[in-house]
């Protein structure tokens, strides 16, 4: 009779596939997030910097901060929130809600006068972030406000976009006339303007993007540990052999979902080919084939030199632990997403929801 070759877990080639998909999923993700935090530490710092009046001006994405300076008016971007509000009764009084319904963007075109005397010529679009105080300028009904916040001549500004030295135009100082310095928008993101000293956010960014990296790798190194570490072990060190069934035995969970275990030992060759050496292990599998299966049936096996045996022709990772480490990633990334939506600046929402203690009332700026 030939041996018995059952499997109650994943394919070989499901379980590599598994295992670098959670796993090199889980550092491809944490060099991301290391790398976004890097980044966001560079333009914080870049931000200190530029405030102390180091203006960095070259070709590139930059960060220029001077004094704003309309080239008509004395507006150079405003930004007019539309909210509806709403009154949510709880258990013990009243809480409320302002939610941006739509906006208006005014940006014009603008000059920044940094502190040697350059002048900067700023063209933004209208999806442009405005962080300044924003104010409530009209309440045209119980439930409707409207909020604006404006970037007006003499106001000092850190605006951010793509720095770019161009010919004619009165451009710089006198050393420099023939050319003008021209900052418009990088790329897909935004250009972000501020009347605020611009480090406080990207620091922020910085600090949660840091831990996002280090969680996802102590999450990979748990997996490695936890979930990995006998699949790489019978996959690389592991020796097919023929070992023989010796006992059976079932018990009874107990608790929510109460089932029975089938179990059956097996006694194999070490695999290392020294006469009288054995490897003893318990495996457990499904009712059938514990039903079909006798004391005495040879039956196909993966031992170790470590003296751990596994039931089947090829190494394989268990269904279960893999299915609750696919929940637990989902859950993260569920998390994820909320606690990133809760760093983010009332200028980078959108739309823009802001909230407070009793019924609707005349509150200020977001936080």
């Amino acid at each position: 009779m030939d041996p018995i070759d059952i499997t109650d877990h994943l394919a070989l080639g499901t379980s590599w596939l598994a295992a670098l998909v959670l796993s090199g999923g889980l550092a491809v993700f944490a060099v991301l997030a290391l790398r976004r935090s890097a980044r966001e530490a560079g333009l914080a710092a870049e931000a200190r910097a530029a405030t102390r009046g180091a203006v960095d001006l070259r070709d590139g994405a930059r960060l220029v901060v001077g004094v704003a300076e309309p080239l008509d008016g004395e507006t150079a971007i405003s930004v007019k929130l539309f909210e509806q509000g709403k009154d949510i009764k709880i258990k013990n009084g009243w809480v409320h809600t302002w939610t941006e319904t739509s906006r208006e963007v005014e940006a014009n075109p603008f000059e920044v006068v940094t502190e040697g005397g350059t002048r900067v010529r700023v063209e933004p679009d209208t999806e442009v972030m405005l962080h300044d105080d924003v104010e409530i300028t009209a309440r045209t009904a119980y439930e409707q406000r409207e909020r604006t916040a404006v970037l007006t001549r003499g106001e000092r500004v850190a605006i951010t976009g793509r720095l770019r030295k161009e010919p004619g135009g009165a451009g710089a100082g006198y050393r420099e006339t023939g050319s003008r310095w021209r900052l418009v928008r990088d790329g897909a993101r935004p250009m972000l303007a501020s009347t605020e000293p611009l480090d406080a956010q990207p620091a922020r960014w910085a600090a949660f993007y840091r831990s996002v990296g280090i969680e996802l790798l102590l999450a990979f190194a748990v997996l490695q540990v936890v979930l990995y570490f006998s699949f790489y072990d019978y996959a690389l060190n592991g020796t097919r052999v023929i070992g023989e069934v010796v006992g059976h035995h079932t018990y009874r969970t107990t608790g929510r979902g109460a089932h029975t275990v089938y179990e059956i030992d097996i006694d194999a060759p070490r695999g290392d080919g020294q006469p009288g050496r054995s490897v003893h292990f318990t495996s457990e599998i499904g009712p059938v084939d514990y039903n079909r299966i006798g004391d005495g049936d040879r039956i196909v096996c993966i031992v170790t030199p470590s003296a751990r045996g596994q039931l089947g022709s090829a190494a394989r990772a268990y269904d279960p632990p893999l299915f609750v480490a696919g929940v637990l990633a989902f859950a993260y990334a569920l998390v994820f997403v909320a606690r990133q939506k809760k760093k983010r600046a009332w200028y980078e929402m959108r739309p823009v929801v802001t909230s407070g203690n009793g019924k609707l009332g005349g509150e200020g700026s977001p936080g």
